[in-house]
């Protein structure tokens, strides 16, 4: 039931667009949606969910209204709303954001409201920017009717919809205080949190977005190397996580994020951390400590492939392909970028991924005979269950990792 008469919209729906439609409807508003993907729309209408994300599937099922929810024509679109939500995709372009995609939905917009005199649509960009770039766009599109606030979300594929409804922090980036008083209204009633509220101008919210993330990924390099380190000399991986259990147990470090584990991936933290050192490097700060991060994450391929050469390992099992679980989003996977360095076969065993060219599928059925010649295989769990064969127990299989 709606309860919550706003008049929004979100201009495309993707791995981020369709949750926080989603989030909207579950929390009582009645959103609308737009992409130009007409094949994406009709799958939508037909309520076919193309996503990998928990909790979609539900909210499906229990909304009436949801195939009414979509357009595919930007004009209707956005004569029904007021306010605009933008999610559209800033792909990585020479280490820096492509704004291409953003730069043309605003265009559409301007062209729409110039043809519409009385009406006036607040923008919300949610996609990641680069210091600068919002306020680019108010100088371009200054004599068009809308507002910009700049408010990028801060969620993890696999816990989208959970993350959209629970964040930590909320920037909001705006030289309208109207407009951000606004957008801080909806998500007063959107979320299930108590968030802190990041009231910003444009270059201190768009530098904070990517500072948060190069600053998590800081984090975990960091850990990594403590933890290696241990490993190295005491030939325990258990002692490497009791070392930065007690350094993390100090409160100016903490324990979030401080785990002796793979290489971080995803969406976000490489290309956030690699953007920050360049635009550091453009205004002639030092950039070295993205850039060691991003040396450190890239080392542990290294570290691991080293560490296969050495213990002899003839087979590698690989349980948990993706970045991380809950997705079947595979950019920068640690497992795959290991898959793909060592030069012993290799097997994945993974309940979303069905076909993976540089690796064979294992299942309950196949994996005895895949791997009953092999003596030593180094098991590598990232996430998820694997129930292998009984005779398999008869096999030396070594060093199952978590």
């Amino acid at each position: 039931m709606t309860i919550n008469e706003d008049k929004i919209g979100i201009i495309g729906l993707g791995k981020l667009g369709l949750p926080m439609l989603s989030a909207f409807i579950k929390r009582g508003f009645n959103p609308l949606g737009y992409d130009i993907d007409n094949d994406l729309i009709a799958k939508l209408k037909k309520k076919s969910n193309p996503y990998q994300e928990p909790g979609i599937n539900e909210i499906i099922e229990s909304d009436n209204s949801w195939s009414r929810r979509f357009y595919n024509d930007l004009n209707a679109f956005l004569a029904e709303v007021n306010i605009v939500f933008l999610i559209v995709p800033t792909p990585t372009k020479d280490v820096i954001f492509d704004i291409s995609y953003l730069d043309n939905a605003l265009q559409n917009i301007s062209n729409y409201l110039q043809q519409s005199k009385d009406k006036f649509l607040n923008v919300v960009i949610t996609s990641t920017v680069n210091p600068g770039d919002c306020d680019r766009f108010m100088i371009k599109y200054k004599d068009t009717n809308f507002s910009i606030v700049y408010s990028p979300e801060f969620i993890a594929l696999g816990s989208v919809l959970n993350d959209m409804l629970h964040p930590d922090i909320v920037l909001l980036g705006g030289s309208s205080i109207r407009s951000v008083d606004e957008i801080f209204s909806i998500y007063n009633r959107l979320y299930e949190s108590h968030p802190e509220y990041h009231r910003l101008n444009f270059f201190e919210a768009e530098t904070a977005k990517i500072g948060i993330n190069t600053y998590v990924t800081t984090k975990i390099s960091f850990a990594n190397t403590i933890g290696m380190f241990i490993e190295k000399n005491l030939k325990s991986r258990e002692s490497s996580q009791k070392v930065l259990n007690a350094i993390g147990g100090d409160s100016r470090i903490g324990r979030k994020y401080f785990k002796y584990g793979v290489s971080y991936g995803g969406p976000c933290f490489p290309r956030d951390n690699r953007a920050l050192a360049r635009h550091l490097e453009n205004s002639k700060i030092p950039s070295v400590i993205p850039k060691s991060t991003d040396d450190l994450n890239n080392f542990i391929i290294e570290f691991w492939k080293q560490k296969i050469i050495e213990e002899n390992y003839d087979a590698l099992v690989i349980i948990g392909i993706a970045y991380k679980s809950g997705t079947d989003f595979l950019e920068e996977s640690f497992m795959i970028r290991l898959i793909e360095s060592v030069k012993i076969p290799s097997f994945y065993a993974d309940e979303f991924i069905s076909k993976l060219k540089i690796s064979t599928k294992l299942n309950s059925q196949n994996n005895y005979e895949l791997l009953k010649n092999f003596s030593n295989v180094l098991i590598l769990k990232n996430y998820g269950d694997f129930s292998f064969n009984e005779s398999l127990k008869n096999l030396q299989i070594n060093n199952i990792w978590y």
